[in-house]
């Protein structure tokens, strides 16, 4: 409960600071684009899934018989389609809305290429379909870029080019939205 109160404290005064200062109005013209791209996984085999079908780890298991069906039905089980949507509120702000649980090395990565832009860049975003690495914590590996696949139903880790592919398609959104 302590904990609680001073992050709820905590949260009050930024809001209360927030008020106090000077904002800077949000006007349109409102434009808008959606795009979808497709995200590779790293490749797996099924022979790979037939082992994990062993896992003392039920959710591995799980998710290897979930594989093998797939692959069985004819399914693609090595890339997502991954959305990524542009708002711009005429000059005043743009929205760069990014699906799945995005790392914020991707919000820190559109500051420093649109420094001059005002710009908020948002995760969650249409749709959650597993947590999405930048290139960085790829290569750093552990929980969140691998291991947490298992649990969203992924085959498997992405592949390399995931943060070069999200970023291609955020330049085209920017483009679209008169960037």
């Amino acid at each position: 409960m302590e904990l609680a109160r001073q992050h709820g404290d905590t949260l009050a005064h930024e809001v209360d600071r927030v008020l106090a200062a000077s904002m800077t109005p949000i006007n349109g013209p409102i434009r808008a684009v959606f795009k979808l791209t497709r995200l590779r996984l790293a490749p797996r085999t099924r022979q790979d899934f037939e082992a994990e079908l062993h896992s003392p780890v039920r959710a591995q298991a799980r998710r290897a018989a979930l594989m093998l069906q797939s692959l069985d039905a004819g399914k693609r089980i090595d890339a997502i389609d991954y959305p990524v949507q542009a708002v711009r509120f005429g000059h005043s702000l743009t929205v760069i809305a990014l699906g799945g649980e995005v790392t914020v090395d991707y919000a820190l990565r559109i500051k420093g290429e649109y420094p001059r832009e005002p710009i908020i860049t948002a995760g969650y975003a249409n749709d959650v379909m597993c947590y999405i690495p930048s290139a960085r914590v790829l290569r750093e590996g552990g929980y969140e870029p691998v291991e947490s696949m298992i649990y969203y139903g992924q085959a498997g880790p992405f592949g390399g080019d995931v943060e070069d592919r999200i970023f291609a398609m955020i330049r085209r959104a920017l483009k679209g939205v008169g960037r």
